[in-house]
């Protein structure tokens, strides 16, 4: 599968399982506070699937201060990893300085059948302070893995 367009945070995360961190695990709980962790390479992740590219992807501020929390009580690192029609990018949510702000008419869950708006705290991540991977960019957390296998 191309990592270009993913159309799930499933197919993204077997895509990472595949091609960068082969023993990447989910966090199975539907209201966890991260999506997946990699014991070898320390991690833990948050996932997310965009169906439109924007040169600034959001996080949710609680999203954020939740994985960072896990990530610090195991003296590991917080990803936060996010696919749009224009590739993946890996961001490394310790070392960034965020551009927060409250943006309006969001959903209130990814539950379909919820159609409430509210506002949310979210930051802005410049793509061009991520780690873009896929084909030719062989860059992760831990050295060079990406491969067609």
């Amino acid at each position: 599968m191309d990592m270009r367009g993913l159309p799930t945070e499933l197919d993204l995360f077997l895509w990472l399982k595949k091609h960068y961190y082969y023993d990447l695990r989910s966090n199975a709980g539907q209201y966890s506070f991260y999506d997946c962790w990699s014991a070898e390479f320390r991690f833990y992740a948050e996932l997310k699937v965009r169906h439109t590219h924007y040169d600034k992807l959001i996080i949710e501020k609680q999203k954020w201060a939740r994985v960072l929390d896990v990530a610090a009580a195991s003296r590991a690192d917080a990803l936060y990893i996010c696919s749009t029609p224009a590739g993946v990018w890996q961001f490394d949510l310790a070392v960034l300085d965020i551009d927060w702000v409250n943006m309006p008419d969001l959903p209130a869950t990814t539950d379909f059948d919820n159609q409430t708006r509210v506002i949310k705290r979210v930051g802005l991540l410049a793509t061009s302070a991520g780690w873009q991977l896929g084909e030719g960019n062989t860059r992760r957390k831990g050295g060079a893995i990406y491969g067609n296998r």
